[in-house]
């Protein structure tokens, strides 16, 4: 294990532990909440996502990052913020849905996971326009919030810039906060505003170990193709700096950057490098992202941080953003969304 997956284990390992009282502690805090405060209406709830997916901007874009994967471990604190006003959110719209007395820490989790890509490891299943929640034994809800914990550590790390540039990270941080979070927002509207009912049924302990086993085969393959996509991303990065004519100093530090740390050979890196002076347009093949959602944002990320690294968000800029968003699989709206 090399020491950036080092830093990613101590990462979710960290997150894990300081995310498993978060649930019941959200649930708890709302419910006290709740008995003396008005409780938000269905009409309310575009502004819930609003204010939560603005909160978690401006939490990120705080984050004091150090350069590097182990730089994240300093900014736990803001990571647990922005998961717990994330948490908060989702209890919040299923109060606006009279959903109160079924906002189990199983369905708070099982959402998020949900609006990550993932299954919900089994915890929400739907049958007849019906969600059913199942219930977990502590041990078993504990790995789910590993679970979680990975799949925000994968997240967080897909931004080649967050990893390698600290105050240009910040911004980065701060975009794949507001976007996750006004995603989490929109798969907790489309399940609570469905019937839910909670079964009695309780996932079991063998269940963890088929977790694992699908964790594990997914870390695996994962690893195997990162270069793939960080390849793309290089070539997409190089350009969207050439697009408007002018290539700054500041866009060059950006890209020698990605490029000094990634994990390609001296001569690869060598090739890249030798792109940048080239007014050739390269050829980028983005279907490999349409079914890899933190890849996508990522990608997308990166694009718009070296875009504002020279403070003038150029319209051509803009235009080739927007196309390739639409290319990896983004809607108008996700990709104003990402770009604001």
């Amino acid at each position: 294990m090399d020491k950036n997956e080092i830093a990613k284990k101590s990462l979710q390992d960290s997150l894990t532990e300081t995310l498993i009282d978060t649930f019941e502690g959200v649930i708890e805090s709302k419910k006290k909440y709740y008995e003396t405060n008005e409780k938000p209406k269905v009409e309310d709830i575009k502004k819930l996502i609003s204010e939560a997916s603005n909160k978690n901007a401006l939490i990120s874009g705080g984050a004091g990052l150090i350069p590097g994967p182990w730089g994240m471990l300093a900014a736990i604190p803001e990571i647990v913020m922005i998961v717990r006003t994330q948490i908060n959110m989702i209890y919040d719209i299923g109060i606006a849905y009279g959903k109160e007395k079924i906002m189990t820490k199983e369905l708070l989790v099982g959402i998020a996971l949900m609006a990550m890509g993932s299954s919900g490891i089994g915890l929400l299943t739907m049958h007849g326009g019906k969600y059913f929640v199942k219930r977990t034994s502590l041990r078993f809800f504990q790995q789910i919030v590993k679970v979680l914990a990975g799949k925000t550590t994968q997240q967080l790390l897909k931004s080649s810039i967050a990893k390698w540039l600290p105050v240009i990270g910040a911004a980065a941080m701060a975009t794949w906060a507001k976007y996750s979070t006004n995603e989490i927002g929109k798969k907790a509207v489309e399940i609570l505003s469905k019937d839910i009912e909670i079964e009695n049924t309780e996932l079991i302990e063998s269940s963890i170990q088929n977790t694992d086993v699908v964790e594990v085969e997914v870390e695996a393959t994962h690893a195997k193709n990162e270069n793939i996509y960080d390849e793309q991303k290089i070539y997409a990065l190089i350009n969207l700096m050439r697009i408007d004519r002018k290539i700054e100093e500041e866009e060059l530090l950006f890209i020698n950057t990605i490029i000094d740390n990634s994990s390609f050979s001296a001569e690869k890196k060598e090739n890249f490098k030798s792109l940048l002076n080239s007014e050739t347009k390269i050829a980028i093949d983005y279907s490999i992202f349409q079914n890899n959602p933190q890849e996508s944002v990522g990608l997308m990320v990166d694009l718009i941080a070296l875009a504002k690294r020279d403070n003038d968000f150029d319209f051509s800029e803009k235009l080739l953003i927007k196309e390739i968003g639409k290319k990896v699989g983004f809607g108008d709206s996700d990709i104003s969304e990402l770009m604001s």
